[in-house]
């Protein structure tokens, strides 16, 4: 862990050696790391450590590879796309979702929680997107039933669900949707590259949602979308070369600190929201 005001290391913690890690996450002052072996038959254990000085808290055998922190809780998709949240000070579970509505995957934001598509997913049908509660994992309502493949999304504080989706058989082409959590009803969609881009991370900015389209970062009102005008239109930055699809990019937000990283070269830009 980095202490980013200091710039230096706050702590470091040796993960059992021969193991693959998932991507960490945190909430709630803990960060939790999951590790797994090389074959899906390989236990994988869940880690769990207090975000201020790395005290072990616990850990405990799970299926799941990607923890998903939410308020005081971690949630993982076990086997039978099941999900399962975790009390973050102790581990023990406190509340698992209906098998009956698989949970392959999981977008959430305070208070809200969404079961959608696993974005690794093969095949060409896909369960319903649906809302579910974050404190029970019960099913609330369905929102979509995606013609193609859910590839991640983001939760707007107004309750916006922007949903990412790709051709199942080429994934390199993609629209957004804008969903109100409350009706279920679609607010917008994009309609083709010039508004949705081909890149899949979509991030908050403060009230605005961020993504890249044709090298530049886009910021769009969640409840108006990419068509809004005034006040509500979208802006749009520079070009990055950071943002070029050829460089496959990644987006990272701090409020409205903005982090883009290349996957084909070592580059790291730091840039404002649009």
């Amino acid at each position: 862990a980095v202490d980013p005001a200091a710039g230096r290391v706050a702590w470091t913690k040796a993960l059992p050696a021969g193991r693959t890690f998932g991507p960490p996450a945190t909430a709630a002052g803990v960060v939790y790391a999951a590790t797994y072996g090389a074959t899906a038959a390989e236990p994988q254990t869940l880690f769990a450590y207090r975000a201020s000085d790395g005290t072990p808290l616990w850990h405990r055998d799970t299926t799941g590879i990607a923890p998903f922190a939410l308020g005081g809780r971690v949630l993982t998709v076990e086997s039978g796309a099941r999900a399962v949240a975790r009390d973050g000070r102790t581990g023990e579970v406190v509340a698992t979702s209906d098998p009956s509505h698989p949970c392959p995957s999981l977008i959430g934001a305070q208070g809200r929680l969404v079961c959608t598509e696993s974005g690794s997913a093969a095949g060409d049908t896909f369960p319903p997107v649906v809302r579910v509660d974050p404190a029970t994992l019960g099913f609330v309502r369905t929102l979509r039933q995606p013609e193609d493949k859910p590839h991640g999304g983001v939760i707007s504080p107004d309750g916006v669900l922007v949903l990412r989706t790709v051709n199942a058989e080429d994934p390199s082409s993609g629209d957004w949707t804008g969903l109100d959590l409350t009706t279920g009803r679609t607010l917008w969609r994009t309609t083709g590259p010039e508004d949705g881009g081909t890149n899949d991370d979509v991030v908050l900015a403060g009230s605005r949602v961020v993504w890249i389209s044709g090298g530049r970062l886009v910021s769009v009102d969640p409840r108006r979308g990419p068509y809004a005008t005034g006040a509500d239109a979208p802006r749009r930055s520079r070009v990055y070369a950071e943002a070029s699809d050829r460089g496959s990019p990644r987006l990272t937000a701090y409020g409205t600190h903005l982090v883009l990283q290349p996957a084909t070269r070592p580059a790291l830009r730091s840039v404002t929201a649009p």
